[in-house]
């Protein structure tokens, strides 16, 4: 539908060079919008735009790697895969390793938070149910003060699991916002965006040590934790691009991470019975901003 229209605004302007130049840019810039990143490349590596660097540089913020191995090799630019690619993969892949480890520390701690609240819930259900059945148990403000101590106890071993990596998710948040520059910034001039970013900061809900609901907060948000489909093609992406530019090391780090992540959440479901519907994301799930 795009080269349509360019081909139909071309007839339009087919006097004005610099028109169609003009419609050619805003097209780059609404594909962008649109995260489509490899047609917007290809319009600018083509005519008359003809400016394959910056489609590369676009190709690479968006880490699109396999599309800018295919752009390079297209242009005969065999120096732009280790000047331009390489250390754009090496990059990436650092950094989502480290995403990666993050993301199993944060289901290891959240995980023994869940299984923590689980034990002082059916500790609760055990008494309340024996105070019942037994009729020698004088129930009333010794009773009260009891559950009151359980709660407060509840919430006391909170203290280290809310806010252990609060700094590190900022960190990690900041790091992820810089890894699409050109396009992104474009993606987030648009209203769609706005308005998705303005929903999402007020859905979010802050929640206490002690919360009535922190199970279902929990649960939710391990499962929040587990890789998407998505990730695993980026990770795939990635590690055979590290190959071809012979970064062997760094696809045993990555390939190493995935499978920890994997094995910690495995571990962890088998524990705790932990129910998902999507295979095993080091993505931050929406609505829990303590966590």
């Amino acid at each position: 539908p795009f080269a349509i229209a360019a081909y139909l605004q071309k007839d339009h302007l087919i006097g004005n060079e610099h028109d169609f130049v003009s419609f050619l840019r805003r097209l780059v810039e609404t594909l962008c919008n649109q995260c489509q990143w490899e047609v917007a490349a290809q319009i600018l590596a083509g005519s008359p735009l003809a400016q394959p660097e910056e489609a590369l540089q676009l190709l690479l913020d968006a880490h699109r790697f396999q599309a800018a191995l295919r752009l390079l090799t297209t242009q005969g630019r065999g120096d732009w895969l280790r000047e331009r690619l390489r250390p754009a993969v090496i990059s990436a892949a650092e950094e989502r390793t480290t995403e990666i480890r993050t993301s199993a520390a944060k289901y290891h701690e959240r995980a023994v938070r869940l299984q923590l609240v689980r034990e002082h819930r059916q500790q609760l259900q055990l008494r309340s149910t024996g105070d019942f059945k037994n009729p020698n148990v004088v129930t009333g403000a010794d009773t009260d003060s009891e559950v009151d101590a359980i709660a407060s106890e509840i919430a006391s071993m909170s203290t280290f699991t809310f806010g252990t990596h609060s700094a590190r998710s900022k960190s990690s948040s900041s790091s992820n916002s810089s890894n699409i520059h050109s396009g992104m910034a474009a993606s987030e001039r648009s209203a769609a965006g706005k308005a998705t970013a303005k929903t999402r900061k007020k859905t979010k809900r802050k929640i206490k040590p002690g919360d009535p609901h922190e199970e279902l907060f929990l649960v939710e948000y391990l499962r929040r934790l587990e890789p998407t489909p998505a990730l695993r093609e980026t990770v795939q992406e990635i590690a055979e691009c590290l190959l071809i530019c012979g970064e062997y090391r760094l696809v045993t780090a990555l390939q190493r991470a995935v499978k920890e992540l994997d094995e910690t959440i495995a571990n962890w479901k088998r524990t705790l019975g932990v129910v998902s519907e999507r295979p095993l994301s080091p993505s931050t799930p929406n609505g829990i901003s303590t966590y």
